[in-house]
C-alpha cells in the first residue's frame, strides 16, 4: 500500500498555519499575518483526516468498537497530558472561564477529557482547558460516523457527501430560524460558535476529503513521470495561492446569502482547494512531493499533531509573563524553538509509546479472542 508520504509532510504545514495563526494574536510585531486565512488549517486537517483514513482502513475489515479504540489511542494520551499542563502550569485565572452550574469550568473539563467540548455552541465550553482540543472533538464524531461513510463510498459517494452538505446547511438553517446572534458572550449560544465547532457543520469537509481519495483511486493514480508529476504539483500549488491572495475573497459573496454560511466559507471554504491539492501530491510523483517524501519533511509531519496541541499554551504561558511584567517582550524565535522542542517530546515520549502500547493491548486482546474462538470463556 501506498505510504502517501507527501501528505505526512503536509500535515506540518497545516500545523503551521494554526500556529501563525495565533502568533498573530499573542505577537504584536505579527498582527499582519492575521489577515490572511491561516485558521483554515484546521479545515486543511479535516480533509487531510478523511483522505488518509479512507486510504488505511479501505478493504479492512474491522469493527466499529477496534476502529474506534485505535483512534482514541492516537488521540487520547497527548490530549490528556496536554490538559495537565493547563491545570499544573497555567495561572489558576488563565486556565478556563469563569462560570457556575452547567458552566462550571469542571464540567467543561469532563467534556473537554470526553472529547464532547465541541457540542455545546457556547465558547466556555468549545474552547476549554486548551483551547485548540475543541477540533480533535469534532473529529471523533467523524471517527464515529467513518465506517458507515467508508462503506460502499464508490458506489454512493455522491449521496454521502451531498448528505455532509445538506447537513452544513440545515446547521446554518436553525441558527437561522433559532433567532441565535452571530457572535455572543462565553456563555451565549451563537451562529458562529454552532458552525465554527459542530461536527454536523464540519463534516463536509471530512467527507470532501474521502471522495477526494476515491477520485484519486479512481484516477488510476496517474503515472504522469516526474515533469507531468512536478506540473500537476506546481498547478495545485499555484491554486492554493490564488485562493490565499484573491479566490476566497472573489468566492465570498455566493455564500452572502446566509451568515452561517458565510462564516462556514470563511474558515473551512479553503476545503475546497485542499482537496486537489493532496490529490496531487498523493502519488509524489513530482520534484515537491519527493522533496515532501525525504525524512526531515516527514519528521515534522510527525510532530505536527503535538505541535497542534502545545504551541498556543507556550505562547499563552509566555503572553501571560508579559503581562505580569517578567518579560518585557514576546521573544519569537525562542517561542517557537520551544514549542517544536515541546513537540518533538511528546511526539516521542508521549504519543508514540502510548500508541504503540494501547494498540499493542488492543491487537493481543483481539488475537486472544480469535484463538479462543466461538463459545469460549477466555
Amino acid at each position: 500500500m501506498d505510504h502517501l508520504k507527501p501528505l505526512t509532510s503536509l500535515r506540518f504545514a497545516a500545523a503551521a498555519m494554526i500556529v501563525a495563526y495565533h502568533a498573530a494574536s499573542y505577537v504584536p510585531a505579527l498582527r499582519h499575518l492575521g489577515e490572511w486565512p491561516f485558521k483554515q488549517g484546521v479545515s486543511f486537517f479535516f480533509v487531510l483526516s478523511g483522505f488518509v483514513l479512507s486510504h488505511a482502513y479501505a478493504g479492512r475489515a474491522i469493527g466499529f468498537g477496534h476502529f474506534v479504540t485505535l483512534r482514541l489511542a492516537r488521540l487520547w494520551p497527548v490530549h490528556f497530558v496536554t490538559a495537565l499542563m493547563v491545570i499544573f502550569l497555567m495561572r489558576p485565572d488563565s486556565r478556563q472561564f469563569p462560570g457556575t452550574g452547567w458552566f462550571s469550568p469542571w464540567l467543561a473539563l469532563a467534556a473537554n477529557l470526553t472529547l464532547t467540548q465541541s457540542l455545546p455552541p457556547f465558547p466556555l465550553y468549545v474552547f476549554s482547558w486548551n483551547a485548540v482540543s475543541w477540533s480533535i472533538s469534532t473529529e471523533f464524531f467523524f471517527y464515529l460516523a467513518f465506517l458507515f461513510l467508508l462503506r460502499e463510498l464508490h458506489r454512493n459517494w455522491h449521496w454521502k457527501l451531498l448528505l455532509a452538505a445538506a447537513l452544513l446547511l440545515g446547521v446554518a438553517g436553525i441558527a437561522a430560524l433559532a433567532g441565535l446572534p452571530m457572535t455572543g458572550g462565553i456563555t451565549e449560544a451563537s451562529t458562529r460558535m454552532l458552525v465554527y465547532a459542530s461536527p454536523l457543520a464540519r463534516g463536509f469537509e471530512f467527507v470532501l476529503g474521502m471522495v477526494a481519495w476515491l477520485a484519486w483511486t479512481r484516477l488510476g493514480r496517474l503515472r504522469l513521470g516526474l515533469i507531468g508529476g512536478t506540473a500537476l504539483e506546481l498547478a495545485a500549488l499555484a491554486l492554493l495561492a490564488g485562493w490565499f491572495l484573491g479566490g476566497q475573497a472573489a468566492l465570498r459573496p455566493l455564500f452572502a446569502w446566509s451568515g452561517g454560511l458565510a462564516y462556514w466559507f470563511e474558515i473551512g471554504g479553503g476545503c475546497l482547494v485542499f482537496a486537489p491539492l493532496l490529490m496531487a501530491f498523493a502519488s509524489a510523483q513530482g520534484v515537491v512531493g519527493r522533496m515532501l517524501s525525504l525524512q526531515p519533511f516527514l519528521w515534522l509531519g510527525g510532530v505536527s499533531f503535538c505541535l497542534y496541541m502545545v504551541h498556543q499554551l507556550v505562547m499563552k504561558w509566555f503572553f501571560i509573563k508579559q503581562l505580569e511584567g517578567v518579560i518585557q517582550t514576546l521573544p519569537l524565535l525562542p517561542i517557537l524553538a520551544l514549542c517544536l522542542l515541546l513537540a518533538a517530546a511528546l511526539h516521542h515520549g508521549v504519543e508514540r509509546p502510548c500508541q504503540r502500547w494501547l494498540v499493542g493491548r488492543i491487537e493481543r486482546r483481539q488475537g486472544a479472542k480469535r484463538l479462543a474462538g466461538p463459545g469460549s470463556v477466555a
